[in-house]
């Protein structure tokens, strides 16, 4: 196909987002609209493990239409009688970690041999604070981890370095036991799941003070509302097609 006959091209959703959106509609209650998702490995591992605890997820689309979700509300994760396998999803299995450190239950997740060997501390380290427990059921610090959930504390909690999953996990975490948290980091980490907390109804206020940029959630709604959402495109990936156009 000649370049110049191409009108229009669809770029494929953001990665991250997509897998915010998944994990947020999932403790939603209510029906969710999503569409724009990306389709690929790493949000195919993390619906998976959302589908393990309860989740009725469809097929996630691979040319960008609707899918619509029930989410089953933080509380309504069933025993998902298997490990939660995020096969290859760092950032699934970081969010998750967070989420299932809330929720009144034990699981075990894993992932490939690569996430295998990737640290989990700075997520985990922050999570015993709040009180959740981990065993290493491997190396320290990483995958597999069984998680014990439930009965989490408040947390002030200053960052090392600027991390979204570190920032994420804890924010999600604080969500789904009910609780509050506040989030200092040395720089401003990307917002996505502040921005779609605060679509599903989740009231946060973040502000400069100092050298640190902080994120606080107080007051918890009980329940979240379903999200209305259209994933933006991967500039990362538009980038090969604007190469593309530019080269003629």
């Amino acid at each position: 196909v000649e370049a110049e006959s191409v009108k229009k091209i669809r770029v494929p959703g953001d990665k991250s987002i997509t897998q915010r959106a998944l994990i947020v509609a999932s403790i939603a209650s209510g029906k969710s609209r999503l569409k724009g998702l990306l389709s690929s490995s790493d949000p195919q591992s993390t619906a998976n493990v959302l589908r393990a605890l309860g989740v009725v997820i469809e097929a996630l689309p691979d040319d960008g239409s609707e899918l619509r979700m029930a989410g089953i509300g933080p509380d309504g994760f069933r025993d998902p009688q298997c490990v939660l396998d995020f096969q290859n999803s760092g950032t699934g299995a970081r969010l998750m970690l967070g989420v299932l450190s809330g929720c009144s239950m034990v699981t075990t997740i894993t992932g490939d041999d690569s996430l295998r060997n990737r640290p989990m501390g700075r997520v985990t380290d922050p999570l015993t604070k709040m009180g959740a427990r981990f065993e290493f059921l491997g190396e320290s610090r990483r995958l597999p981890i069984e998680v014990t959930g439930g009965g989490l504390r408040p947390l002030q909690y200053e960052t090392p370095i600027a991390s979204a999953q570190v920032k994420s996990a804890l924010l999600l975490a604080a969500v789904t036991s009910g609780t509050l948290a506040v989030v200092s980091e040395p720089s401003r980490s990307r917002d996505h799941t502040e921005r779609i907390l605060s679509l599903a109804g989740v009231s946060m206020r973040s502000y400069q003070f100092g050298e640190r940029w902080n994120v606080e959630l107080r007051d918890p709604p009980d329940n979240l509302q379903p999200l209305d959402l259209e994933i933006p495109g991967d500039f990362s990936s538009a980038a090969f097609l604007i190469a593309l156009a530019l080269l003629g």
